[in-house]
């Protein structure tokens, strides 16, 4: 590959390159002086001479000023470079993340969202050219699932940073000329280098200031994942870390991807979110969203995809396909799952009703509170199942009624805490212990299972009560968590249930019980359903084929812990 033409005044030079925040000040000024100009100068005193002198800085001042505008703000530039660009809000919120990115102050970035929404149009060209236009002397790596898409990808880079409407804006950027190649050039004189590549390269000798992932996993990875195999999941993985050890200090990387599965590149980047070791941030935009106002749906991008055109591929794909293109939720084909978007996101940090402060939030004031654990332990706590504990609570909610045409009070479910670890037996008793004190809840629920007699019976000496949950006998076909879930999906599609979805704890809770159960754990989906299922048992939640009767399935009267005077 030919080295980028040097200079022995190449460091020297662009030192003396203003910077665009000092070139947006000199326009300013220029500009401000040519108002004090025409408020404090009589015109016809100023010779014809000056006056074309003065109309030239100005207009030179203005022309420059809004040049500079598209060097530091990353939407303008895309306006600028594609004038049939069609914004939606989704748009706008990525350009700010990638703005971000350009400036360093954003160092870990997950993009998610549907075919055709310019994902990577902005993440994978885009960004590229602006960000090599501000410091032509960095350097990008690009990766794709396949090397014809990455070549594509640096094929478009460089013909936009080759084109008369680039260098309008970066007059001094240009792509060394003696280089051919779609897949690796050079910024003339600066020494920049953008280099393509498929995912699983090496890429050995390269380095990257941003580092670019779109797309990493191939339809191989896909079908392998989807039946069961964890072996792409993991080869994808390991070169992952191995990739970023090429970034250079304070570096960036962007990942644009389609979430397929818990153990895709972009779900253990979230796990390492979760574990503190790594402080990325999340955009996911699905394609068909809940108006939190109305309730009702609508499209992320109605500019271009109308929320009938959405409804019908709704209609038309298999499920699992839906929820992982579109929604950014994965899941396994066939699965019976509860959907990310039928959870109603509680995020009010301020209700005049006394209640609680959860986080950062305020929640109303709660009538009954059920408290259930999913519990596993070991003597290896590496290699034993996780425990899990959620708390819940029942509140009522202004709601209102087409049927009746009016707005009545109903009762709604909200998720107030969730823990979960690996905890030895001693652990798991003082992890019990806390969370009971910690939340008081009306009734505690325990799955039925040995770990969960012996915590128990160990409660009980300790004056706290669990009630064992045993597995629903509707069926002996009903006793797989998918098929439990199944038979409160409708409590959750009618947006009976809220979350404290911006909190790390009530996120995890909804991700895995979306991708029950076949993702990689299921003790939050279990307390789910135990959770959910009490409640509608206990009448608080009904359904119209609801039963009348007050005996529990596993053998407590109703009426025994229901609050007298409730209805």
């Amino acid at each position: 590959m030919a080295a980028a033409k040097s200079h022995p005044d190449k460091d020297r030079f662009k030192s003396r390159i203003p910077s665009p925040e000092m070139q947006r000040e000199v326009a300013a000024k220029t500009l401000e002086f040519g108002d004090w100009l025409e408020k404090n100068v009589d015109p016809d005193k100023v010779p014809p001479e000056m006056r074309h002198r003065i109309a030239y800085a100005l207009n030179y001042a203005r022309k420059q000023f809004e040049v500079i505008g598209k060097q530091t703000n990353f939407l303008k530039y895309v306006k600028h470079m594609w004038p049939e660009f069609i914004q939606g809000k989704h748009h706008t919120i990525m350009a700010d993340a990638l703005q971000q990115v350009s400036d360093g102050k954003q160092k870990r970035l997950i993009v998610e969202a549907c075919p055709r929404s310019t994902k990577s149009e902005f993440c994978s060209v885009y960004l590229p050219t602006y960000h090599l236009g501000r410091f032509p002397h960095t350097k990008i790596m690009q990766f794709s699932n396949k090397k014809t898409l990455a070549t594509k990808f640096g094929g478009q880079v460089k013909t936009r940073m080759d084109s008369k409407e680039y260098h309008a804006i970066f007059p001094s950027v240009w792509i060394s000329r003696d280089v051919k190649s779609r897949e690796a050039f050079e910024t003339d004189f600066f020494g920049g280098r953008y280099v393509a590549m498929g995912v699983g390269a090496k890429a050995a000798g390269e380095g990257g200031d941003i580092i670019i992932i779109d797309d990493p996993h191939s339809e191989q990875d896909i079908i392998g994942g989807m039946k069961g195999s964890k072996d792409r999941w993991d080869q994808k993985w390991e070169w992952f870390n191995g990739i970023r050890q090429r970034l250079q200090p304070n570096g960036a990387i962007v990942i644009v991807a389609t979430r397929w599965a818990p153990g895709d590149i972009t779900g253990r980047c979230l796990q390492e979110h979760a574990k503190g070791l790594e402080n990325w941030t999340r955009l996911s935009f699905p394609a068909i969203e809940m108006d939190p106002e109305t309730g009702e749906e609508r499209s992320y991008f109605p500019e271009w995809k109308p929320l009938e055109e959405l409804q019908k591929l709704r209609d038309q794909l298999p499920l699992w396909q839906w929820m992982a293109q579109y929604q950014q939720v994965p899941m396994s084909r066939g699965a019976n799952t509860i959907r990310t978007e039928w959870w109603v996101k509680w995020d009010r940090r301020e209700d005049p009703r006394p209640g609680e402060v959860v986080g950062k939030y305020k929640i109303p004031p709660v009538t009954y509170k059920i408290q259930c654990w999913d519990t596993a332990y070991g003597k290896d706590k590496q290699k034993s199942d996780y425990s899990a504990c959620t708390t819940w609570g029942v509140f009522q909610e202004p709601v209102y009624s087409k049927e009746l045409g009016k707005t009545e009070m109903q009762n709604r479910l909200i998720l107030i805490d969730a823990v979960r670890g690996r905890w030895e037996f001693p652990e798991l008793k003082e992890r019990c212990r806390a969370q009971f004190k910690l939340h008081k809840p009306d009734v505690a629920l325990v799955e039925v299972k040995a770990s969960g007699y012996s915590l128990i019976q160990e409660m009980a000496q300790s004056g706290i009560t669990l009630h064992p949950h045993a597995v629903s006998r509707v069926s002996d076909q009903a006793n797989d968590l998918g098929s439990r879930l199944h038979l409160v999906s409708d409590i959750f599609r009618q947006g009976m249930v809220y979350a404290l979805t911006e909190e790390r704890w009530a996120m995890d809770v909804v991700e895995e019980t979306s991708t029950a159960p076949h993702g990689d754990h299921d003790d939050y989906a279990t307390t789910v359903h135990m959770a959910v299922s009490r409640f509608r048992k206990l009448g608080f939640i009904k359904l119209g084929d609801d039963r009348s009767d007050d005996e529990d399935e596993d053998g407590v009267d109703r009426n025994s812990i229901r609050p007298s005077g409730y209805y």
